[in-house]
C-alpha cells in the first residue's frame, strides 16, 4: 500500500506506511469553522530513517495544517474528538521521528485542522478521500491514499477515540494487510 513518487510501490522505501482498515481516519467540524482530520497510521522501518514532516490533503480543502499538541496533557480535546496525547504522532515528527534500525515500528494519531467545511456530499456517512504524505530526512515522500469517516456532524457531542498501544513487537499486520 505504501507508495513512493519515484517508483510507486517501492519495496527498497525506507519506511513502510499503513492505514488500518476503515475507519482510520476520522473527520468532524471543528467547532469554530472548518473541519479538524484525525488519521491513524502504522509505520515500520525497513531501514535507518527520520520523519521531518507530514501533510493530508484532500480535494476541497488546500489549507490544512498539522496541529502539535501538549506533551505534557493527559488528553488532546480536538474539535468534537478526544485522544490520549500519548498516542499523538505530530509532535514527534515535528521533532523528527527517528527510526535508528530496521525494524522499528510506531503507530499513533496525526491530526490537522482545515479552513473548508465538509463538503454535503460526505455528510450522509459516504467515505471521504484523502492522502497522506510523509517525508523523510531526504525530503522523499511516502504517502498513502485512504477514506475519512465523518463523524458526528450534526451533533455537538464529543467522542473519545482509542486507538490500539504502539506495537514494538513483529509487523505482522504489515503482510496481512497486503
Amino acid at each position: 500500500m505504501s507508495t513512493s513518487p519515484r517508483s510507486g510501490s517501492n519495496v527498497h522505501a525506507r519506511l513502510m506506511l499503513s492505514l488500518p482498515h476503515h475507519p482510520s481516519a476520522r473527520l468532524s467540524t471543528a467547532p469554530m469553522g472548518g473541519a479538524v482530520y484525525a488519521v491513524v497510521v502504522r509505520l515500520f522501518s525497513r531501514r535507518p530513517c527520520m520523519l521531518e514532516d507530514c501533510a493530508i490533503t484532500v480535494s476541497w480543502d488546500a489549507d490544512i495544517v498539522i496541529q502539535t499538541v501538549e506533551e505534557r496533557n493527559s488528553q488532546c480535546v480536538f474539535g468534537r474528538l478526544v485522544f490520549q496525547a500519548k498516542e499523538m504522532l505530530c509532535h514527534r515528527i515535528e521533532k523528527t521521528l527517528r527510526f535508528p534500525r530496521a525494524g522499528c515500528v510506531a503507530e499513533g494519531v496525526i491530526l490537522g485542522k482545515g479552513v473548508s467545511r465538509i463538503p454535503e456530499q460526505y455528510a450522509s456517512g459516504a467515505p471521504a478521500p484523502f492522502a497522506l504524505a510523509l517525508y523523510d530526512q531526504y525530503g522523499d515522500e511516502i504517502a498513502e491514499q485512504g477514506y475519512l469517516s465523518v463523524w458526528d456532524r450534526a451533533k455537538g457531542r464529543t467522542k473519545t477515540v482509542e486507538t490500539k498501544k504502539i506495537c514494538l513487537k513483529s509487523p505482522r499486520w504489515f503482510h496481512g494487510n497486503r
